[in-house]
């Protein structure tokens, strides 16, 4: 897990409670997304990259580094990335997929896939899973609701207007990587045919995935909620709506999470969270063994 106060960055154990300090972030706000690590940064602590989503690019350092740095290829819009048979992949919001070296993130960037079609309202995410790489696409629907005339908290009460931004998940659809050739952006081969693509599968299987902005994990069918596989379980990813919450407790208009699971077999999904709007920031993930 990474955690930062201003400018200092942190990887936190949340079982241990051991911290390794990581080179301070440079600029007035640069929020951290998400962070990765290649290796566990105490057994491999010279060895260790973290690689992290800041204001939607990549950025990396090494534990015990002098700085962040940004990957090379001006690659915009990231919305996950996930470390994958020694490798970093990252995908954007158009759905193209980019590999970087788990030792040298700073060489050439392999492209692996092409674009997607952007739609509207929606998250994507990889997961490593059962030795595959997937790519989950959360399809949500947005709406606004007056609160004037409803029993609900009132943060505002000298403003005539108050209204919540109410998002909420109701399809997700998988798909798997299927390898082939690639190309390097801005390097030699950068003309070679991209051969990767993504197919759509179906069912999980006896798997179950668990999806967030801060970390998504595949997990047997036995360590799941009930011991059944073939479902997402996620929480609220709309980021930028909660810090607004936060940091603008007097907006007129208030998020409420999105969190929930997903039946991948039945195509239903249910929510988990109370219908009022709140304060608090999303929850996480966190596995037992995060490193």
């Amino acid at each position: 897990m990474a955690g930062f106060r201003g400018k200092e960055v942190s990887l936190l154990n949340p079982i241990t409670r051991c911290q390794i300090r990581l080179p301070s972030l440079e600029g007035s706000f640069c929020a951290i997304t998400k962070a990765i690590i290649s290796l566990d940064p105490t057994s491999y602590r010279n060895e260790c990259v973290v690689m992290a989503v800041i204001m939607s690019t990549l950025w990396f350092c090494k534990v015990g580094g002098g700085k962040w740095k940004k990957v090379k290829g001006c690659i915009r819009d990231i919305q996950d990335v996930v470390f994958y048979e020694g490798n970093f992949y990252a995908v954007t919001k158009d759905g193209s997929l980019v590999s970087y070296s788990g030792k040298d993130p700073n060489a050439e960037a392999n492209v692996l896939t092409s674009q997607m079609q952007r739609r509207a309202y929606t998250r994507r995410y990889l997961v490593a899973s059962a030795g595959s790489l997937l790519q989950v696409l959360r399809v949500y629907r947005r709406r606004y609701k007056n609160l004037n005339n409803h029993h609900h908290r009132s943060y505002q009460p000298n403003i005539n207007w108050m209204g919540a931004k109410i998002n909420r998940t109701f399809k997700f659809e998988v798909m798997e990587l299927v390898k082939g050739n690639s190309s390097v952006l801005g390097g030699s081969k950068g003309t070679s045919e991209i051969n990767h693509h993504w197919c759509e599968i179906e069912s999980l299987g006896e798997r179950s995935l668990f999806l967030g902005y801060n970390s998504s994990m595949s997990v047997p069918a036995s360590l799941s909620p009930n011991g059944t596989g073939n479902h997402i379980y996620f929480t609220d990813d709309h980021h930028d709506d909660h810090v607004s919450n936060f940091l603008f407790s007097n907006s007129q208009v208030r998020a409420w999470h999105d969190a929930g699971v997903f039946n991948f077999e039945e195509k239903s999904s249910k929510s988990y969270h109370p219908n009022h709007p709140t304060d608090f920031m999303p929850s996480v993930w966190f596995s037992p063994n995060p490193w």
